[in-house]
């Protein structure tokens, strides 16, 4: 697992982040706090407090996640 903390800059790029996610075979999880939700999932991620910073969690290896991160670089801000 890979851990990212990771800031959302509106709802059209958590909207094109999510499509992205789906594309992939490993699962992405989003955390703030004691809450967790399904990256692959809009109402999830749409329900959390996003004024923050959240940590995503990446189950895949480094290589897949980073080609991930590369895709969606454009939607999110990745603070390592």
């Amino acid at each position: 697992m890979i851990k990212k903390m990771i800031i959302f800059r509106d709802l059209d790029k958590i909207k094109k982040f999510v499509k992205e996610a789906e594309k992939t075979n490993f699962n992405i999880d989003i955390s703030h706090g004691n809450i967790t939700v399904d990256g692959k999932s809009l109402i999830g991620i749409l329900a959390m407090d996003l004024s923050r910073p959240v940590k995503g969690l990446f189950y895949a290896d480094e290589s897949q996640v980073t080609e991930f991160l590369q895709r969606v670089k454009s939607f999110i801000y990745v603070i390592d």
